[in-house]
Parts: C-alpha cells; structure tokens; sequence
C-alpha cells in the first residue's frame, strides 16, 4: 500500500519524488546529480541571489517604515488626503524595499560565489599537497 493511497490522494510527481529522497529509495546517478548540482559555485551564487533579494525585500519594508526621514516636509504631509499619504507611503516603502532588495543580493551572490571559488581552490591545493606527501 502507497502512501499516497493511504492518505487517501493521488500525490504528485513532486511529492512522489520527495518521499523517496527522504527515504534513500532515491536512484542513485539522480541523487549524484542533484548533489553536485547544488554544490556547484554558480547555483550557490544564484540561489544567495534570490534569498539574498527576498531577505533584502522583507528587511527593506520593515526599515522603510521605521524611517520618516521621506517624510521630512511634515506640514506638506498633512495637508494632504489620507489616500495620498497612504500612496506616498507605499511608494515610498516600495522603493526603499526594491533598493534594499537589489542590494542584499547583490553582495549575497557576490559573497556566495567568492567564498565557493576560494573553498574549491583550498580543496584543490590541499588534495595536491596530500598528493605530494603520499607514500
């Protein structure tokens, strides 16, 4: 009896495939693939690119509105309707979190990158000198 029989639904591809990562029922050359893709330097700095732009996105927000420094002409401010203030906030919280966004993922995918070339590179040069050493 399948699990998916059992919880009643037809599971899908997704669910089937995860169930058996988890189990170790994975095959093999699949699991050696999507090990070495995960560790490759490139997925690394496109995956720290997208965490780092959510991550910057969410941080963004909650900076923008702390910060009222936009809001500096405060007497221009509260002339205005509270629809207009509300849009001049949201577009200003939106601004400031597409900025930080952008940011974060910039320096995370730089820092991702830098680091993985230096670790591939110190792994290298320390399997050479064992290398060397190797009776």
């Amino acid at each position: 009896m399948s699990s998916d029989t059992a919880s009643g639904g037809a599971g899908s591809d997704f669910a089937r495939g995860f169930d058996a990562a988890a189990s170790g029922a994975m095959d093999p050359m699949a699991a050696m693939a999507m090990n070495h893709l995960t560790e490759s330097c490139p997925f690394k700095s496109v995956f720290a690119l997208g965490a780092g732009f959510a991550l910057g996105g969410v941080f963004g927000l909650f900076m923008s509105s702390m910060d009222l420094s936009s809001q500096a002409d405060l007497d221009r401010y509260s002339k205005m309707s509270t629809r207009e203030q509300i849009r001049l906030t949201v577009k200003d919280m939106g601004q400031r979190s597409y900025s930080s966004a952008k940011n974060f993922a910039i320096v995370g995918s730089i820092f991702a990158g830098t680091e993985c070339v230096i670790e591939t590179v110190w792994k290298m040069l320390n399997f050479e000198s064992f290398e060397a050493y190797k009776l």
